[in-house]
C-alpha cells in the first residue's frame, strides 16, 4: 500500500469510526446505509468540493500544490478525504431528519432544486463529466441536499417549529441591524448621443459647473418640499423624472443591512448620521457621480412588513439561527454512524484526480487574489475555480440560494 493509500485508510478510519468499509473491486456504488445507496459520482463531486474548499483555508499558499500542504494540522489529502466522507454522511443524516420531521420534497421543489444548478452545469459539464460526475450526482449535492437542508432548518426554527424564533426577536434583530431608506439619484454626467466609446457605449461627460448648480438647486427644492410635507418622496421622484426627461422609475427604496449591502461608505455614513424621517441632499459626485435626495425611514415601522416576504423571513431567520444550526449539524455529522463506504471507490477517486483542475498559480497572482484556485494557463483550472465559487456552501442553513 503506497503512502497515498495509507493516508486514505487513516482518514476513513477516523471519519467512519463506527461504520464499515467494503473492500471489493466493485466501483458501482460509493456508500450505503439501509436501502439508500450513493453513486460514485456523488462521492467524486464531494472530493471536488473538498479540493475547492481547501483552497480557501487559512495558511494555504496557492502558488504551491495544495496537496503538498497542511490544513488544520493534517495533510491536505487527509483533510479532503475527511471532508468528502462527511459530505456523504451528511446526505444520509439529512434524509433521516426529513423522515423524522415528516418532511417531503414536492416535484416542484425538486425541479426548482435541479434548475438552481442549470447555469453552473451548462458552463462546467465537460469538467464534471470527464471526472465521472453525472448531472444526477451534481443535482443531488448542488440542489437537492441544500434544498432539504433549508427545509429542515425552516421546520425547526420557523413558525410552529420546535425551536421557533419568536417574531418579536426577529423584529428586534431587524431594528438593530437594518436601515430603511429611499432615495432619488441624479447623475452628474450627461450622455452624448452623437458619439460613443471604442466599445460602442455612449460617450459621457461631466455636467458643467452651471448645470451642476442648477441640478443641485432643483434637488434641494425637492428636499425642502419633502421636509415641509408639501411633497412626498414619490412625488419628488416623479418630478425629477419629468425634469430629467427620463422613462424609468426614479425612486429607489431599500431595507438592508448596510454592513453587507455594498453601498458606498459615504452613503452609509450619511444614513448612520440621520434620524428617522430626516431628508437630505447628499453629494456623491466625487465617488459615484451622483447627487441624492435621501430620506431615512423608521425601521421600527418596516420590520413587520419586511418579515411578510418569505425569502426575507428566511434571511433573518438564517442570520439569527444559521450558525447555531450549522454547528449542531456538524456535530451530528461527526457522530453519525452506520454508513458503509466502498473502499474501492475511495482508492480509485483520490483528490489527486483533480490536480490538473487546481494547478498552482504564480506567487504574484496568489498574493493578489487569495481564494482563486485557477491557473490562467489551464482551461480546466479556470473552470474548476469558477465552478467552485458558484457552488453552494453545504453546511449553511441558507445554502444553495
Amino acid at each position: 500500500m503506497n503512502r497515498l493509500k495509507k493516508i486514505a485508510a487513516a482518514a476513513l478510519a477516523a471519519v467512519v469510526l463506527a461504520g464499515t468499509t467494503a473492500c471489493s473491486g466493485d466501483v458501482s456504488w460509493a456508500a450505503k446505509k439501509g436501502d439508500v445507496t450513493v453513486a460514485p459520482g456523488v462521492y467524486i463531486f464531494s472530493i471536488f468540493n473538498a479540493y475547492s474548499s481547501a483552497a480557501y483555508q487559512d495558511g494555504i499558499d496557492l502558488s504551491k500544490s495544495i496537496l503538498e500542504q497542511q490544513i488544520d494540522g493534517k495533510d491536505a489529502n487527509e483533510w479532503m478525504l475527511e471532508e468528502a466522507a462527511n459530505s456523504i454522511k451528511r446526505i444520509f443524516l439529512i434524509n433521516d431528519k426529513m423522515n423524522e420531521l415528516g418532511l417531503t420534497m414536492t416535484d416542484e421543489e425538486l425541479e426548482a432544486a435541479s434548475k438552481a444548478g442549470d447555469n453552473v452545469w451548462s458552463s462546467y459539464s465537460s469538467l464534471f463529466s470527464s471526472h465521472g460526475i453525472s448531472r444526477a450526482s451534481f443535482d443531488l449535492l448542488y440542489g437537492e441536499i441544500p434544498a432539504k437542508n433549508r427545509k429542515i432548518f425552516k421546520a425547526l426554527y420557523g413558525k410552529g417549529g420546535s425551536k421557533e424564533v419568536p417574531e418579536a426577536d426577529m423584529k428586534k434583530y431587524i431594528e438593530e441591524n437594518y436601515t430603511d431608506f429611499s432615495m432619488i439619484g441624479a447623475s452628474t454626467y450627461k450622455t452624448n448621443s452623437d458619439s460613443s466609446t471604442s466599445s460602442g457605449t455612449p460617450d459621457t461627460t461631466n455636467l458643467t459647473d452651471e448645470e451642476k448648480k442648477e441640478l443641485q438647486q432643483t434637488l434641494q427644492g425637492y428636499v425642502d418640499k419633502v421636509k415641509d410635507g408639501s411633497m412626498t418622496m414619490q412625488e419628488a421622484a416623479d418630478a425629477y423624472k419629468e425634469y430629467a426627461e427620463l422613462d424609468t422609475e426614479q425612486l429607489i427604496s431599500n431595507t438592508v443591512n448596510l454592513e453587507t449591502a455594498g453601498f458606498p461608505d459615504e452613503l452609509n455614513e450619511e444614513l448612520g448620521d440621520m434620524e428617522a424621517g430626516e431628508v437630505r441632499f447628499v453629494d456623491l459626485s466625487d465617488s459615484v457621480g451622483l447627487y441624492l435626495v435621501l430620506r431615512k425611514g423608521d425601521i421600527a415601522e418596516k420590520s413587520a412588513e419586511y418579515l411578510e416576504d418569505e425569502d426575507r423571513y428566511f434571511e433573518i431567520l438564517s442570520n439569527i439561527k444559521g450558525e447555531e444550526y450549522d454547528n449542531a449539524m456538524k456535530e451530528e455529522v461527526a457522530a453519525y454512524t452506520g454508513v458503509t463506504f466502498n473502499q474501492a471507490v475511495i482508492d480509485k477517486y483520490q483528490p489527486s484526480i483533480f490536480n490538473d483542475a487546481f494547478q498552482p498559480v504564480s506567487s504574484t497572482a496568489a498574493s493578489s487574489s487569495a481564494g482563486s484556485t485557477a491557473s490562467s494557463s489551464g482551461d480546466a483550472s479556470s473552470q474548476a475555480s469558477s465552478a467552485a465559487s458558484s457552488a453552494p456552501e453545504e453546511s449553511s442553513a441558507s445554502s444553495g440560494e
